[in-house]
């Protein structure tokens, strides 16, 4: 027998607990549903399990997408109300599914690393009355390798620039998350970091193959410049506040971004930036525009099928 027919074949958007994990949440759903299969893929299911009598569910983590708050722009707000403005009173959320297109670097996974976003809207804002929500409206749009490239490193910009204000209001506290999130940033070891984009996108081969994303890999240019700059004034600051058992790890950070702040200076001021093109990119890209806010770690959408 299928599901409730309330449920049956929608999609929700649900806000889970407080520090509630997306296990801990799958294991709440399939309680309330015992006879339900989950599907351990993200995929639109297909229409034999739509239509088969058994009961499937499919759930995944989404984003939440705030509401423009133009009252902020250009004004110094406390983190802590942006982050409850990230997270109150939302209408739309996004799920971003990656998607390699063609012949796969081995070397260099960023090339051709495409990402299908959902946008997902409810009918009524979260937090409610209830915990969850239909979705009324989806759409699909499809995020371009070195536009993928743009969104990651400005919002690793903005984080490092909100811990970079932290700091310097709070040099006390624990400097371990500082040096970690500096060692992200800069080590290549960590996950290939910007020398990953540098080689991916910085070629005469890739503007030739793909002339139509030359103003993404432009504005790519202009965030990792501003990345850069802004990780020598972190790096500045953390050498001031480190204790002495953190130094040489400080030392090791600033030998390794000497060898990125040069490439990056070489490669980003090769070639000039197109105004026409930057003018042509989304405006929460454009330089000095607010950065797309981090996911809410608790909210969910579920997709529930026969």
């Amino acid at each position: 027998m299928g599901l409730p027919l309330f449920v049956r074949n929608k999609a929700f958007i649900y806000r889970g607990l407080e520090y509630e994990q997306i296990g801990a949440f799958t294991e709440r759903i399939q309680g309330e549903f015992p006879q339900a299969k989950l599907l351990s893929y993200n995929m639109p299911p297909d229409d034999a399990t739509k239509s088969s009598s058994d009961q499937f569910i499919q759930i995944c983590a989404v984003k939440p997408v705030p509401e423009p708050r133009p009252e902020f722009e250009g004004v110094e707000i406390d983190e802590r109300v942006l982050k409850y403005y990230n997270n109150n009173n939302v209408y739309k959320f996004i799920y971003n599914r990656p998607n390699a297109r063609g012949h796969t670097d081995k070397d260099n996974e960023f090339k051709n690393l495409w990402i299908e976003r959902i946008t997902y809207t409810i009918s009524s804002p979260l937090p409610g009355i209830l915990k969850w929500f239909e979705v009324e409206h989806q759409s699909v749009e499809q995020i371009c390798p070195p536009q993928n490239a743009c969104e990651t490193v400005h919002n690793r910009t903005k984080e490092i620039k909100n811990t970079v204000s932290h700091y310097r209001a709070n040099p006390k506290d624990n400097i371990q998350p500082f040096t970690m999130l500096l060692k992200g940033a800069i080590d290549a070891a960590v996950n290939g970091g910007i020398a990953m984009y540098l080689s991916a996108f910085f070629t005469s081969d890739y503007l030739s193959e793909h002339p139509e994303h030359a103003g993404w890999v432009g504005q790519l240019k202009l965030h990792l410049v501003t990345l850069t700059n802004l990780l020598e004034t972190a790096l500045d600051l953390h050498g001031k506040i480190a204790p002495i058992d953190t130094l040489p790890l400080h030392h090791m950070l600033i030998d390794v971004f000497k060898g990125m702040q040069n490439k990056v200076t070489r490669l980003c001021s090769s070639t000039p930036v197109s105004a026409l093109a930057l003018a042509s990119l989304p405006a929460q890209l454009q330089p000095g525009h607010p950065v797309t806010p981090a996911p809410h770690p608790q909210t969910r959408r579920l997709r529930s099928c026969h």
